[in-house]
């Protein structure tokens, strides 16, 4: 019967020696919710970047507006000089220009789309991460609580409690 005991106690040893050396896995947990949160500012930065882009994209075309009927004014002055091949390069300027600011209100729209999807999947994510923290701390509780059973173990075995 003592001998029984003893290769518990010896047992329960290495076993405690194995679980010293691998990784705490709540270390594991932690760096892993950390990484995942540096994610998300990345993440969440994309949207105003789209932004930026956007706004840049809308003072091109308030420029652009501008133009149009400055255009128009040298068209009809020259036509009034008699300069007609000249009238008719303002024309194609002007209408060069609302091409291009058609093309603007386009790229205006479809970035207005990945700002509203990036505006979206940040807060996916930060869903996901707010359901990793509560798994986190869920796994980190159950982990220090088979620590403390397995002390409780082999404290019990080492004073002959069984």
């Amino acid at each position: 019967m003592a001998t029984g005991k003893r290769v518990t106690t010896i047992v329960m040893s290495k076993i405690n020696k194995l679980l010293g050396r691998i990784e705490d896995p709540t270390e594991e947990l932690e760096y892993s919710y950390e990484k995942q949160k540096d994610l998300l500012s990345g993440v969440k930065k994309g949207p105003a970047d789209v932004s930026t882009s956007k706004n840049q994209l809308k003072t091109q075309k308030a420029k652009l507006e501008q133009d149009v009927p400055k255009l128009e004014r040298q068209a009809k002055i020259c036509m009034e000089q008699g300069n007609e091949p000249l009238a008719r390069t303002a024309l194609e300027r002007k209408t060069s220009t609302q091409e291009h600011m058609k093309s603007l209100d386009e790229q205006i729209k479809k970035l207005d789309q990945d700002e509203k999807r990036l505006i979206e999947a940040s807060k996916v994510l930060e869903m996901k991460i707010e359901q990793l923290k509560s798994t986190k701390e869920t796994i980190k509780a159950q982990y220090v609580a088979a620590k403390a059973s397995v002390q409780i173990n082999e404290s019990l075995s080492g004073i002959g409690i069984s």
